[in-house]
């Protein structure tokens, strides 16, 4: 096969179809994914041997940089903790000295001073120390988002190929056909000015002008292959194709059911240990709460109190024809022309009251376990921000308010734990689309 590649690969140069051989190569794979989307066998053998080398490579990584560190966070702690114990002791050691200043003679004095700068020494190295630290944070920062964006760029190229929105797909499948055949019917000497003629208008025209811009005006340029998607973002309009249907985020398992007969056979050819060790590799997620149900139940006690509550207020609970349907396994039934809205209820804790968070259509509210009435209301289009937070499981909501002057105000509230959490936060960040941004 190498030799009729590279026989190929001469032939076309010699032709002046290398460029136009690499886009028709391009446009084959795009359109190839597109009518055969899973892959044969030998691909299925040599995505295993890519797996296996890049676990080698990983594996060799490890070993040799992230094993032994030159620095790491202990190092900086350590060396934070001496820092500050040697300047709390020079600090000490210059009171003390300093008391004594008034009854010495300016000779003493000098060795004193000269002794308390002697002193400062190891802080001051352990100062230049952190400043370093600080200074490399500085320069990896940049460094960092290069590499965000580098590999936001794969993954936009990436789906490209997946056809994860097909219209895009089939617009760079057009564009393609355009390149392979203009660099075909085009000469060579041509291209090379042409392209060189790009790059100059590239580098003394664009690039002076993207680097006078400040870093707002900068973040407001569009990233390439901006109408790709990346991963986040395809993401995001599953969840919010999910929560629009009334499908729960996170498609649930199929529990695997096996028959009686030949569960009770394998268990009796089975000893106890080996029975212990089949029952500790269960799935996991047999065992995980179901908050969704649980919520509804605390929802349906609640609403049951509060008609128990409105039944007997005031002296009509005496007519008994006035009464409502408290029976929680008969409700009343309602109209079919009144419209559905899904309802989400979890259970959490704000600050020292328990309670339930209802999430509808286009609010959320929270209602304390011993109230009847929402204490927290939140628009979900006034939301700015959403957070998780604490190792409890907890939720941090920051939105806008119009405070009693009529001036637009920044709130935050968090609440310590939130049943199923993460179905919570996906539904907030996947509400109506919204676009979301990192942080």
């Amino acid at each position: 096969m190498s030799i009729v590649y590279c026989v190929l690969y001469w032939w076309m140069w010699y032709n002046g179809l290398l460029l136009a051989g690499l886009f028709f190569r391009i446009l084959y794979s795009l359109l190839r994914r597109r009518f055969l989307p899973y892959p044969s066998l030998s691909e299925l053998h040599q995505y295993r041997r890519e797996l296996a080398l890049a676990e080698s490579f990983s594996r060799n990584v490890v070993l040799r940089v992230v094993a032994s560190p030159a620095i790491n966070i202990q190092d900086v702690w350590s060396t934070f903790k001496e820092y500050r114990a040697s300047t709390k002791k020079a600090k000490s050691d210059q009171n003390a000295r300093t008391a004594t200043l008034q009854t010495e003679t300016f000779e003493e004095t000098q060795i004193i001073v000269d002794d308390i700068d002697s002193d400062k020494g190891p802080g001051f190295e352990e100062e230049d120390v952190v400043k370093k630290l600080l200074s490399a944070q500085h320069i990896l920062g940049p460094i960092l988002q290069i590499a965000n964006k580098v590999a936001d760029i794969h993954e936009r190229i990436k789906n490209i190929f997946l056809w994860r929105r097909p219209q895009v797909s089939a617009a760079y499948s057009f564009v393609l056909l355009a390149l392979a055949i203009l660099t075909a019917a085009v000469p060579a000497k041509l291209l090379v000015r042409g392209a060189t003629m790009g790059m100059g208008i590239f580098f003394w025209h664009v690039v002076p002008v993207l680097a006078a811009l400040s870093p707002s005006e900068r973040a407001r340029i569009p990233p390439p292959l901006m109408h790709s998607p990346t991963d986040a973002e395809y993401a995001m309009e599953l969840i919010s194709q999910r929560i629009a249907r009334g499908l729960p985020v996170k498609p649930k398992r199929k529990k695997r059911t096996s028959p009686v007969g030949s569960q009770a056979n394998l268990s009796e050819g089975m000893s106890s240990r080996e029975q212990l060790s089949s029952l500790s590799t269960q799935d996991p997620t047999d065992t995980v709460v179901d908050w969704d149900k649980w919520g509804g139940r605390v929802t349906r006690t609640h609403a049951w109190a509060g008609d128990v509550r409105n039944v007997l207020k005031g002296s009509n609970w005496r007519d008994l024809g006035r009464w409502k349907s408290i029976n929680p396994f008969n409700p009343e039934r309602t109209s079919s022309s009144e419209q559905h809205i899904e309802t989400r209820t979890f259970p959490a804790q704000r600050g020292k009251s328990p309670g339930l968070i209802t999430l509808v259509a286009t609010t959320l509210y929270f209602t304390p376990i011993t109230s009847s009435k929402p204490e927290l209301t939140i628009g979900l289009d006034k939301i700015l921000g959403v957070k998780k937070s604490g190792v409890t499981r907890g939720l941090k909501i920051r939105w806008a308010e119009i405070g009693p002057n009529g001036l637009q105000e920044n709130q935050e509230e968090r609440f310590l734990f939130v049943g199923e959490r993460d179905d919570l936060f996906a539904r907030l960040v996947g509400w109506n689309s919204t676009k979301w941004l990192r942080t």
